[in-house]
């Protein structure tokens, strides 16, 4: 008597199967889109850097001094509470930490949320090569790793394929996590790359939700500046 009942079991099974979510139906190891391209951001489709934009370098020893205050991001002092909390006895609310926007700190971040105007993809049948206009990766999906990130903590990494989105997320233990998405719009030939940030409570950058769409670079047009070497040993 069992078994009648173990073959219909198993038939609903199979018909449930077409019905499961594109990201499960295939393995996260396996492309089901090319991203091969030099794609070029479409400022009017896209939002805006999340980051403050690059402030000038400081004068070069010799140069003369810029004249009036220090700014508050370039203080080696510890911020001052903001708002009246502090006087009401309640935990005070603070900027956001001096360091966070400083020239070096500011590039590492943009590193970090992939921030370029040009970017290259190269795919092969077990990789993706992503280029920037400052670094560089080269992606195995399906592959679980630990990575340096610019700002230097290192993450956890994981790369896959969610039907035709390439995804990868990097996971600093008890500190920030990022989620990139890298889609091929095939009816308009475009990329849309879409990343989330979420910092650690102290960080003093918070949450972030990017959304960038990159058009195909025509041909002819020089392709991504390799990233420059970088100066640590």
């Amino acid at each position: 008597m069992m078994r009648p009942l173990l073959m219909v079991t198993l038939a609903l099974a199979a018909l449930a199967l077409p019905g499961l979510p594109e990201a499960y139906a295939a393995s996260p190891a396996t492309a089901a889109a090319d991203l091969t391209g030099d794609w070029v951001l479409n400022t009017a489709l896209s939002q805006p850097s999340p980051l403050p934009p690059a402030r000038p370098r400081p004068l070069a020893a010799g140069a003369g001094l810029a004249e009036g205050p220090v700014a508050p991001e370039d203080s080696v002092l510890p911020d001052p509470p903001v708002g009246p909390e502090a006087a009401a006895g309640r935990p005070p609310r603070r900027r956001p930490p001096s360091w966070l926007f400083r020239p070096e700190r500011l590039e590492a971040l943009r590193a970090v949320l992939g921030e370029s105007r040009l970017l290259s993809i190269v795919q092969g049948p077990r990789y993706v090569d992503l280029r920037t206009e400052s670094a560089s990766r080269s992606l195995e999906p399906g592959v679980e790793s630990q990575v340096s990130l610019p700002t230097g903590e290192l993450a956890d990494q994981r790369v896959s394929w969610q039907g035709r989105r390439l995804v990868i997320e990097r996971r600093v233990p008890r500190g920030q996590k990022v989620f990139e998405s890298y889609e091929h719009l095939a009816a308009t030939d475009q990329l849309r790359v879409s990343v989330r940030r979420r910092g650690s409570v102290d960080d003093g950058l918070g949450r972030i939700e990017w959304l960038r769409v990159y058009d195909r670079e025509a041909a002819g047009a020089p392709p991504a500046a390799a990233p420059a070497a970088s100066a640590a040993r």
